[in-house]
């Protein structure tokens, strides 16, 4: 039993790096990438705000669902359509295309994974460990997570190391950095398909939810709104576009 918890915790941590890669690349070359497609600011920022709005439905969908739907089955039709959202990316310039892609692959702009497979990730993650090694797993967890976005930062010499070692004009550089993204995006997939029933939940009805525990989750999501509200305003794309303008 032992053994099963720590491979699927490996494979959680596998996971998480894999996604932050992949996000930490996308915050810088979103809105240059649209840019080459020569879509105006407007244009722009509707597409990244379509993202955004892609992964917090998708948030609010698995918040209550993804128990009944299954923990892993719901892991990988998020990363499906991750994947075909960045193939979509890659191979479409129509501004109505890149809206439905940015939303229907939760494209996340702010450079930091934040979303519906983190949710269900570390919903999982405490049945992995046993109870005092709770706070060490999801320690473990944000740090991979936060080595990803460092280097997934990184990734975005991409389109300059294309260009350079294999002649391709600018425009050719950042799609194929595009493709780059999906492949990193799909790399969950050989995670998620290792992870053992262990994750899941017996169906049973919603655990009801003390007054206190209420008063409290109720102020941490309002602190958090706020924060996000704040934060949404210069998205990691949107300062990346900037810098490049």
């Amino acid at each position: 039993m032992r053994e099963s918890q720590s491979a699927d915790r490996r494979w959680l941590y596998a996971a998480v790096l894999a996604r932050s890669l992949a996000t930490g690349m996308m915050g810088v070359l979103l809105g240059i990438y649209l840019a080459s497609l020569d879509l105006d600011t407007k244009a722009i920022g509707v597409v990244i705000a379509l993202g955004l709005a892609g992964a917090a439905f998708s948030t609010l969908l698995v918040t209550f669902f993804s128990d009944r739907f299954g923990r892993r089955r719901t892991l990988l039709v998020l990363t499906i359509l991750s994947v075909l959202g960045a193939l979509m990316l890659a191979l479409s310039a129509s501004v109505l295309t890149l809206g439905i892609a940015a939303f229907l692959g939760m494209v996340n702009g702010m450079g930091r994974d934040r979303g519906a497979a983190l949710v269900v990730e570390q919903s999982v993650l405490p049945a992995t460990v046993s109870d005092g090694q709770r706070t060490l797993a999801f320690a473990q967890y944000n740090v991979l997570q936060d080595i990803g976005h460092a280097f997934g930062s990184l990734l975005a010499a991409a389109p300059a190391l294309l260009q350079r070692f294999l002649a391709l004009d600018s425009a050719a550089a950042l799609q194929h950095s595009m493709l780059i993204y999906a492949a990193l995006s799909m790399l969950p997939i050989v995670a998620y398909l290792r992870l053992s029933d262990r994750i899941e939940v017996p169906r049973r009805g919603q655990a009801p939810v003390s007054p206190a525990s209420r008063t409290v989750l109720t102020r941490i999501s309002a602190l958090f709104a706020i924060d996000a509200i704040g934060g949404g305003f210069l998205t990691t794309a949107l300062l990346s576009y900037f810098f490049y303008e």
